[in-house]
């Protein structure tokens, strides 16, 4: 399902330094992205991650780390609730993991979670 379709109700960006942007554009989020790959070495500031709450209560989390660890958590609410679902890709480089975060600040949903995710055991 697309989040448009299922009544998205709000993105937050996190950036890799901090500070939580809401409804950030597209050009907002390609510069996190930007920022992160900018500097492997720094792990401390090592990750960034973008909600998206939908209008049902469940909200849906997407991270990525310097390593090129990205991360798809869907949660039963909006105040990371139960974990009902942890898929991981590893390797990701900087126009993949920008491409990941587009699809979900665009709110495409359906298209975000068909990609070759592996799925991890929930939390």
């Amino acid at each position: 399902m697309d989040a448009r379709t299922a009544g998205q109700s709000w993105l937050i960006l996190t950036r890799r330094y901090g500070g939580d942007v809401r409804e950030p554009s597209p050009a907002l989020i390609a510069e996190a992205v930007s920022e992160l790959y900018g500097d492997t070495v720094d792990l401390e500031h090592g990750s960034i991650h973008l909600r998206c709450g939908l209008a049902d209560g469940h909200m849906v989390v997407l991270s990525a780390d310097v390593s090129g660890r990205t991360t798809l958590e869907e949660f039963s609410d909006q105040d990371f609730g139960q974990c009902m679902s942890q898929r991981i890709m590893e390797g990701i480089g900087k126009a993949e993991a920008e491409r990941l975060f587009q699809l979900l600040c665009e709110g495409c949903l359906t298209t975000l979670m068909s990609e070759p995710w592996i799925n991890a055991v929930a939390r």
